[in-house]
């Protein structure tokens, strides 16, 4: 099997259309890159080079330990766009092939594995912001030291809500009865919830 590249990739290569570089620093989205030295032991630099990300896409890298292609349009200096950066940081050699992974310098990352499985990781804090989330799933597992829900209203199932208030681990009332001379309300506690329609648990 012959493995020399084609034409095509051997005159890109020997035209200086396609160069690997060490990145100096990353700045607004432009690159400083070092090409090495040249005849008198100067370092080659060339500064300001726009990358190009996958649309969607946008990251900062850091520059140590980082090199760039580049690509020189009709193969001039003056002209040229980062394709892609490289770092052996992110050689891990424990993923398989097919999966992709989407991580930080300090280690945060999500890993689509094979076998649709998707993977969070984070050493301090997972956020996630919007007006309305929805979790539709056959089962859930919490596991935690702690877990606090500071909604102000919940809404419960038929079946569970009568499942903790049966229990004892909420208390669930109807039937508020004001005096009418002291103005204070009596609630009477339910607890058979066979006949009951609601299943909101209100914060005091």
């Amino acid at each position: 099997m012959n493995n020399r590249p084609t034409d095509f990739r051997r005159d890109f290569f020997r035209d200086q259309h396609i160069l690997v570089g060490k990145l100096l620093e990353f700045n607004n989205g432009l690159c400083k890159v070092e090409w090495g030295k040249d005849e008198n032991g100067e370092s080659r630099i060339s500064d300001r080079i726009p990358i190009i990300f996958p649309y969607g896409f946008s990251a900062w890298p850091e520059a140590i330990g980082c090199n760039v292609v580049v690509a020189c349009i009709n193969g001039s200096r003056e002209a040229m766009i980062a394709l892609a950066l490289m770092s052996n940081k992110w050689l891990d050699r424990s993923k398989k092939n097919g999966e992709v992974e989407v991580g930080t310098v300090e280690g945060d990352r999500i890993i689509f594995k094979n076998g649709n499985k998707v993977h969070l990781f984070s050493k301090q804090e997972i956020t996630i912001e919007a007006p309305n989330v929805k979790v539709k799933s056959n089962e859930v597992i919490i596991d935690a030291d702690k877990v606090s829900v500071l909604s102000g209203t919940i809404e419960l199932g038929k079946k569970v809500f009568k499942k903790l208030v049966n229990e004892g681990f909420l208390k669930h009332i109807h039937d508020v009865t004001v005096d009418t001379n002291t103005g204070k309300g009596t609630a009477s506690p339910v607890l058979n919830t066979d006949g009951c329609v609601t299943e909101t648990v209100g914060a005091e």
